[in-house]
Protein backbone atom coordinates (compact mmCIF):
# COMPACT_ATOMS: atom_id res chain seq x y z
CA UNK A 1 0.00 0.00 0.00
CA UNK A 2 1.13 3.63 -0.96
CA UNK A 3 1.47 5.74 1.93
CA UNK A 4 0.59 9.02 1.91
CA UNK A 5 3.82 10.77 1.36
CA UNK A 6 4.95 8.29 -1.56
CA UNK A 7 2.15 9.43 -3.16
CA UNK A 8 2.59 13.73 -2.35
CA UNK A 9 5.93 13.17 -3.47
CA UNK A 10 5.10 11.26 -6.69
CA UNK A 11 2.27 13.93 -7.17
CA UNK A 12 4.61 16.65 -7.09
CA UNK A 13 7.07 15.08 -9.09
CA UNK A 14 4.32 14.10 -12.31
CA UNK A 15 3.10 17.61 -11.67
CA UNK A 16 6.64 19.51 -11.92
CA UNK A 17 7.49 17.32 -14.87
CA UNK A 18 3.72 18.19 -16.78
CA UNK A 19 2.17 14.90 -16.54
CA UNK A 20 -1.90 14.74 -16.31
CA UNK A 21 -4.02 11.87 -16.01
CA UNK A 22 -4.26 10.73 -19.53
CA UNK A 23 -0.34 10.38 -19.13
CA UNK A 24 -0.78 7.71 -16.73
CA UNK A 25 -3.63 5.68 -18.48
CA UNK A 26 -1.72 3.37 -20.08
CA UNK A 27 0.77 2.08 -17.36
CA UNK A 28 -2.55 2.16 -15.16
CA UNK A 29 -4.46 0.06 -17.42
CA UNK A 30 -0.56 -2.22 -17.94
CA UNK A 31 -0.85 -3.25 -14.46
CA UNK A 32 -4.49 -3.82 -13.77
CA UNK A 33 -4.57 -6.17 -17.24
CA UNK A 34 -0.97 -8.00 -15.39
CA UNK A 35 -3.56 -8.19 -12.16
CA UNK A 36 -6.30 -9.44 -13.78
CA UNK A 37 -4.06 -12.09 -15.91
CA UNK A 38 -2.55 -13.08 -12.28
CA UNK A 39 -6.03 -13.49 -10.81
CA UNK A 40 -7.67 -15.65 -13.78
CA UNK A 41 -4.81 -17.89 -14.05
CA UNK A 42 -5.19 -18.82 -10.51
CA UNK A 43 -8.40 -20.40 -10.86
CA UNK A 44 -12.17 -20.42 -10.13
CA UNK A 45 -11.33 -19.62 -6.40
CA UNK A 46 -8.93 -16.98 -6.86
CA UNK A 47 -11.23 -15.12 -9.37
CA UNK A 48 -14.80 -15.77 -6.96
CA UNK A 49 -12.23 -14.05 -4.10
CA UNK A 50 -11.58 -11.07 -6.52
CA UNK A 51 -15.28 -10.49 -7.21
CA UNK A 52 -16.45 -10.93 -3.80
CA UNK A 53 -13.96 -8.54 -2.23
CA UNK A 54 -15.04 -6.11 -5.33
CA UNK A 55 -18.73 -6.64 -5.19
CA UNK A 56 -19.30 -7.89 -1.92
CA UNK A 57 -21.29 -11.69 -1.56
CA UNK A 58 -24.68 -10.36 -2.52
CA UNK A 59 -24.05 -8.82 -5.72
CA UNK A 60 -21.17 -11.47 -6.74
CA UNK A 61 -23.77 -13.82 -6.25
CA UNK A 62 -26.16 -11.96 -8.57
CA UNK A 63 -23.70 -11.69 -11.11
CA UNK A 64 -22.70 -15.41 -10.89
CA UNK A 65 -26.43 -16.10 -11.47
CA UNK A 66 -26.83 -13.55 -14.53
CA UNK A 67 -23.80 -15.90 -15.92
CA UNK A 68 -25.55 -18.98 -15.27
CA UNK A 69 -28.44 -17.91 -16.83
CA UNK A 70 -26.71 -16.45 -19.94
CA UNK A 71 -24.43 -19.90 -20.17
CA UNK A 72 -27.94 -22.22 -20.03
Amino acid sequence: MASKENIQTLVAHAQQNHLTEPDLDDLVHELKSAEASSINNGGINEQLEYIIEQLGPTEAMTKIDALIKEDN
